[in-house]
């Protein structure tokens, strides 16, 4: 179990998949590179609890159309929030596995190719 010292008696959170009885099925994410992205394609909007929304954290509305991308925005809020080191360990575990058996030579198993960032 890794430790992280945050000033606060709780860890920074990279998502959260929102209240059991909420009326929206939503997941809440923080977002920098694809706000914008996540806002023209998901309809997402600031996070209203605790105003946390003004620092980049987005409701998503559920389901979302593209799996992947939702992917893609759990990856990077977990890229925003988690301390480099354990950033790096991440990227360093991802490069270093072999592909499965059975897979193409050169795909490696648990990574998916990034998106290209889009602007509006």
């Amino acid at each position: 179990m890794v430790k992280v010292a945050t000033g606060s008696k709780w860890p920074p959170l990279f998502v959260w998949l929102g209240a059991r009885d909420a009326d929206l099925l939503a997941i809440y994410v923080k977002l920098t590179d694809s706000y914008e992205q996540a806002v023209a394609v998901a309809g997402a909007f600031p996070t209203v609890i605790s105003g946390v929304g003004q620092w980049g954290r987005l409701t998503v509305p559920l389901p979302v159309s593209d799996i992947d991308l939702l992917f893609d925005w759990v990856d990077e809020s977990y890229r925003n929030v988690a301390p480099r080191r354990l950033v790096a360990m991440l990227d360093r575990r991802v490069l270093d596995r072999e592909p499965a058996s059975g897979q193409a030579a050169g795909v490696q198993y648990g990574s998916r190719p990034r998106r290209p960032k889009t602007r509006s």
